[in-house]
């Protein structure tokens, strides 16, 4: 508010959640990514980037025009999104048993993010309350996912590079 007036500080949270959410989403698409460019293919990263400047484009003219700043984080969050998963499909063939790997993280990731977007949607809840919710979430897949659920890929992974 002091930095860029009171109508910003009223408008400017729902921008702020949907930058936040795409942060995390562009966070995660570092690590297909780099998988991608480390296994000699970063043109499929290039053209990936490409196709999605004219999507993100339109959404983001289109996002403005419906909702203002907060259409603008809306649009760079779907596109964060969407480039998580085209990189990640991208990725998928390099990893043994990728498909595989995707499949079985994809339910509880999937259930992890919704649970955790259903409690940051609820808008009276304090801030410590939904820390602690997202530690609840987020821990034990984090946990599940370090311990049980990428074992066998790590395994895998370490085998293609020792063949090499």
């Amino acid at each position: 508010r002091v930095w860029l007036g009171a109508a910003f500080e009223q408008n400017g949270q729902a921008a702020m959640r949907f930058l936040a959410a795409g942060a995390f989403f562009t966070g995660l698409s570092f690590i297909p990514s780099a998988l991608i460019q480390a296994v000699g293919r970063p043109r499929q990263v290039g053209w990936l980037l490409i196709i999605e400047i004219p999507l993100f484009l339109v959404c983001l003219w289109w996002g403005v025009r419906v909702a203002g700043t907060a259409g603008a984080g809306a649009a760079w969050c779907v596109r964060a999104l969407v480039d998580l998963l085209a990189l990640m499909v991208l990725a998928a063939p390099y990893i043994p048993d990728g498909r595989g790997a995707i499949r079985g993280l994809a339910l509880p990731a999937l259930g992890t993010f919704a649970a955790l977007g259903g409690a940051f949607a609820i808008q009276p809840l304090a801030f410590p309350v939904r820390v602690a919710i997202l530690a609840a979430l987020v821990v034990p897949f984090v946990m599940w996912a370090v311990s049980r659920g990428l074992t066998e890929e790590r395994r895998a992974l370490r085998a293609v590079f020792d063949r090499r």
